[in-house]
């Protein structure tokens, strides 16, 4: 028997859109047309404010996000403002201030590793303000001048070194014997359903929002990271889509084979 629409009953599951929207101004409180506004973490994004400073940032994932605005270099300065963190579930309007920025170098050393540098937000919250970039590690990291802090990248909140650094001021950071042995190793091998290696498989070691470690499988599928010693998530994308492995709070792993169903 036919059924017309009107038999049907039809419900839909929309999520609310999750949106943080505000504006970007200068000390002076006149609005900074063009600056760039970052949501930092994992899924790094950047859009750009209005003539009138105003930005929004559409389809971001639930909860507290950590946003930064800066400017480009203007008469030899770059500004930037103190990182925000904003609940995008709660529709807030931040203001972002732009201050003359501080510029601080992070510098690997024979090791590969680099510290972990993060910043005080306005609200007291500490935040990374970069991920382990490999590719960007030779560039100055502009902060908002304040206190920041740098510790091992897989090390405690209680082994971080807290210094202050001032407008316009440039300063160096780098890792050293102790950062090298703060991390667990977390070893395995990513292969097919039928058991054949992947090669150049993505994986990240993550803590929430950010991306800690990262690195790709070798031609025999193995892959060695070093990971923080607290518990994390391990995420490989051997070519069908990502999924993720929870990792215990301390020791080294040794994960075995990993099977990525459905790659090609």
């Amino acid at each position: 028997m036919p059924i017309s629409v009107a038999d049907l009953e039809v419900t839909l599951d929309l999520e609310p859109e999750r949106l943080v929207s505000g504006t970007v101004v200068d000390a002076q409180g006149t609005p900074a047309a063009g600056a760039r506004i970052d949501v930092l973490g994992r899924d790094l994004r950047t859009v750009v404010a209005d003539d009138v400073g105003a930005f929004a940032l559409p389809e971001l994932p639930s909860g507290p996000v950590a946003v930064v605005a800066w400017d480009e270099p203007r008469r030899g300065e770059v500004r930037v403002s103190s990182p925000m963190v904003v609940d995008s579930d709660a529709r807030v309007r931040p203001v972002l201030v732009l201050v003359p920025a501080a510029a601080l170098r992070v510098v690997r050393d024979g090791s590969g590793e680099v510290p972990f540098v993060e910043q005080q937000a306005r609200d007291g919250v500490w935040v990374p303000v970069h991920r382990l970039d490999w590719m960007s590690l030779d560039a100055p990291l502009w902060l908002a001048p304040g206190p920041y802090r740098v510790r091992a990248p897989f090390g405690p909140e209680g082994e971080a070194r807290l210094e202050w650094i001032s407008a316009g001021e440039t300063r160096e950071v780098r890792a050293d014997e102790a950062d090298r042995r703060s991390g667990r190793r977390v070893a395995g091998r990513v292969v097919r359903a039928n058991g054949t290696p992947i090669r150049w498989a993505r994986l990240q070691i993550q803590e929430g929002w950010w991306e800690l470690a990262g690195g790709s499988s070798r031609d025999d599928g193995t892959f060695v990271l070093w990971g923080p010693r607290r518990r994390s998530t391990l995420q490989i994308d051997g070519g069908a889509g990502p999924f993720e492995l929870d990792l215990p709070a301390d020791g080294d792993v040794d994960l075995g084979d990993l099977v990525a169903q459905g790659a090609p």
